[in-house]
């Protein structure tokens, strides 16, 4: 019997010495997340939203776009978009939104994308600003976002069928 006492006692020692090393794989584990989600939330898609949750989603990611800027959108009657920067200096803008055409580029000696707005009958004239990012994502979802906002706004002025 001291044989089986001895074994489980070596047993039940040999288990406590695994739960330091079991303990510490799991935190490494953890640690790896960097605090990543580990489950996607999917982003609702543009084409979905009302225009007004197309602002808030604007309005949020212009928030979290750049440290030094602060991107802020309104859309008014007659879908004019409004849209202030704050950052170094103070800028706003208003552009009328039917008929524009959004479109993206890549800043020039930087890794910023831009997307900008150019208003129907302004062919000649440079587009405008309207967000930048080092985040090709928020780039593209801007974009549909803006896109589907010109989209609203031409659906509401078209005369019913």
């Amino acid at each position: 019997m001291s044989n089986y006492r001895s074994f489980r006692s070596w047993r039940s020692q040999r288990t406590l010495l695994r739960l330091p090393v079991v303990a510490g794989a799991s935190l490494v584990t953890l640690a790896c997340a960097d605090g990543y989600p580990t489950v996607d939330m999917p982003l609702p898609t543009p084409a979905s939203m009302t225009q007004q949750q197309r602002i808030e989603v604007l309005n949020h990611l212009g928030a979290e776009s750049d440290p030094d800027k602060r991107w802020q959108y309104r859309l008014h009657p007659g879908c004019r978009l409004e849209i202030k920067i704050r950052g170094d200096t103070r800028e706003q803008m208003d552009i009328p939104l039917e008929g524009a055409r959004v479109g993206s580029d890549y800043a020039d000696g930087s890794q910023t994308y831009r997307i900008q707005i150019l208003p129907e009958g302004r062919s000649r004239s440079a587009p405008i600003t309207v967000f930048e990012s080092d985040k090709w994502t928020d780039n593209v979802y801007v974009r549909a976002l803006l896109t589907q906002l010109e989209l609203g706004c031409t659906e509401a002025a078209a005369p019913p069928p």
